[in-house]
């Protein structure tokens, strides 16, 4: 009977262990935490029956397993205890442990993990630059942001690196936060570089806890530094080719591709030749046997540099022989006084001559000899020249000038001097009938419609003239039909209304706006969009069209003031480049690299491929004058269409 109790007391027993049932866990709230930060999980235990044991904390992420709490616990049956514990993730610690991690405990023979969270060492950078195009030796400002993956701030710090340069500067990085300047070195190269920010957070130990980058680019402005013209050689014989280059060599000494203004001045200081150079192409100034010995001088100039460099033209004592039935003709094809004795072989006898011929005259030598058949030659003491074989006529050999010809009565020569003086009077006479006068404009009256003057036909009068900078409008009109002459008539009465001197030469009409002109540039571009818009508006609605092309240029003029009129003519190639400009347009306008570079903000422009000229896209008009020039061509205008109809 007893053994039955207690039979049923262990069944009973057995039936409710079970139903008591331990607890362990683990919990955090930190998904996602950054090398540095602290850990916080809490563990609860509640054993079912009593235990004494140690109780283990670890770190476990992958395979990595590392134990960070060990404390020995004895606990009865259902008693429940909870663990707050704390684990600092300073490399020091944790070492390499990074990704996604758990937290395990084992006490007795239980053991739980944690839900999973990340360990992170990332830092999200942003870096902006400002400006980020500078030219050398200017700063530039340096902003970022840095926070860690888990969201929290930076402190710590940021080295920015401009790549290719090898400037860098370290910041301090203050609550997510940097900023400073880094100056371009003076010298640095042209073109666009990497800049880098590295942003970091150390340890108390000095090890990095965590880091992150971001770059920006940066663009360094090529500036030219110097100007240099090489030149082949320092002196030169007359008839060779003068070849130079212009260089020009930005602030880190390589050489900038610009087209750059080049001269060359004779020794009296005249410009003899004007054109653009470029590095890679030689300017090549060919000279004659009679160009002016002396020094020339090369001068370039460009964006505020400029460059002279010297070189010399040999003297040159040289002449042509041509042997002319009984006299040798003796031209000076040096570039000084041919002064020289010369040997004159008439057959076997030589006669000496002494030569005295200005730069660029010649000379007659009669030859006289007993009738007969003779080889005539020269020697200028470099050698015999024989000229050919011809029949003289005399009494005895020797020579005489023209001059000399002419007191010893020779027939021959007195007709041929009085057929040469007839010759040059009647030539005179000719000339003064059909004589024209240079290249002069005059300014038309002032009336209610546009008259122009033909260019070429006024004749000069006395006056004090100047050199000016002047603005040029040429417009080319190479089809006109009589319908479109109240467009173009339209649109000069806008340039006249607005300070312009209209002038016509064949199929251009060419338009002078003078210094004294407020904003001259601006104003031609203006005049020569109300041209072209005017043209362009008869073109849509008519079925024979204007063909036509605007250039505007600036360049030197000379201006001739007097009795109220202005007179122009061209100086260098101001002329020539505008109508230039005004043939290769195709019923548009296209500007010079000068009047582009006034007009910025202005005009939108492309260059034309190939060529030192812009082709104008669009015009923003903002003279102040504009609605009163509109305002007074229309009205010209329409009074002048109103007069033709009565």
């Amino acid at each position: 009977m007893r053994f039955g109790k207690e039979l049923v007391v262990l069944l009973v027993v057995l039936l409710v262990l079970p139903l008591v049932a331990g607890e362990l866990s683990v919990s955090s709230s930190q998904s996602l935490v950054n090398v540095g930060d602290v850990l916080n999980v809490s563990v609860t235990i509640s054993p079912a029956v009593p235990v004494t044991d140690y109780v283990r904390a670890s770190l476990v992420c992958g395979v990595s397993e590392i134990e960070f709490f060990k404390s020995a616990y004895g606990l009865r049956s259902g008693e429940v205890i909870r663990l707050p514990l704390s684990l600092s993730l300073d490399p020091a610690i944790i070492g390499d442990a990074r990704g996604e991690c758990r937290v395990g405990v084992r006490y007795g023979e239980d053991e739980v993990y944690g839900p999973l969270f990340v360990i992170s060492s990332l830092i999200h950078t942003q870096l902006e630059l400002r400006p980020s195009m500078v030219d050398p030796g200017e700063a530039v400002i340096v902003m970022g942001k840095a926070t860690k993956e888990n969201g929290a701030v930076v402190e710590g710090y940021a080295s920015v690196r401009v790549e290719g340069i090898g400037i860098e500067h370290l910041f301090s990085v203050v609550h997510g936060a940097f900023n400073g300047s880094m100056v371009i070195p003076s010298k640095a190269k042209h073109g666009s570089y990497v800049v880098s920010a590295y942003v970091y957070q150390k340890s108390a130990s000095g090890s990095v806890l965590n880091e992150g980058s971001s770059s920006s680019s940066l663009r360094v402005n090529q500036i030219p530094a110097s100007i240099s013209i090489a030149l082949s050689k320092d002196s030169f014989i007359p008839g060779d080719d003068v070849s130079f280059s212009v260089l020009v060599y930005d602030q880190a000494g390589e050489e900038a591709a610009l087209e750059v203004p080049v001269s060359i001045k004779n020794p009296d200081g005249s410009i003899s030749l004007q054109q653009l150079a470029s590095g890679d192409e030689p300017v090549v100034f060919p000279t004659e046997t009679s160009t002016v010995p002396g020094t020339w001088t090369i001068e370039a100039h460009v964006l505020g540099l400029e460059a002279h460099r010297s070189f010399v033209i040999e003297p040159l004592m040289d002449a042509v022989f041509i042997l002319e039935n009984n006299s040798v003709l003796i031209r000076n094809v040096g570039n000084v006084p041919f002064q020289k004795a010369v040997s004159f072989s008439i057959g076997d006898t030589k006669e000496i001559q002494e030569l005295s011929i200005p730069v660029g005259d010649t000379k007659r030598v009669g030859l006289s000899a007993p009738k007969g058949e003779y080889p005539i030659a020269v020697d200028m003491g470099e050698g015999e020249q024989v000229l050919g074989t011809t029949f003289l006529t005399g009494r005895a050999i020797s020579l005489s000038t023209f001059n000399e010809l002419v007191s010893g009565g020779s027939f021959v020569w007195i007709v041929w001097s009085f057929l040469l003086a007839l010759l040059a009077l009647l030539l005179f006479f000719y000339y003064r009938k059909v004589k024209k006068n240079a290249f002069i404009g005059v300014k038309p009256s002032e009336k209610e419609s546009i008259k122009v003057t033909s260019v070429g036909s006024l004749p000069l009068r006395e006056s004090t003239t100047e050199k000016k900078l002047s603005s040029v409008v040429a417009v080319q009109l190479r089809e006109l039909p009589d319908a479109g002459r109240s467009a173009v008539e339209k649109g000069l009465l806008r340039a006249k209304a607005a300070g312009g001197h209209i002038y016509v030469d064949d199929t251009f009409r060419i338009i002078v706006f003078t210094p004294e002109v407020e904003n001259a540039v601006s104003v031609a571009i203006s005049v020569a969009n109300e041209i072209s818009s005017e043209l362009t508006v008869y073109n849509g609605n008519a079925s024979q069209r204007v063909v036509y092309g605007v250039g505007v240029h600036e360049g030197e003029l000379i201006l001739d003031r007097s009795s109220g009129k202005l007179r122009f003519s061209s100086w260098g190639n101001t002329l020539p480049f505008v109508k230039n400009m005004a043939v290769q347009s195709d019923n548009e306008i296209f500007i010079s690299e000068g009047v582009r570079a006034k007009a910025l903000g202005k005009v939108k422009a492309q260059q034309v491929e190939g060529k030192n000229m812009w082709r104008v896209s669009s015009v923003v008009q903002r003279d102040k004058h504009q609605a009163f020039i509109k305002n007074f061509t229309d009205r010209q205008f329409t009074g002048s269409k109103s007069s033709a109809s009565k």
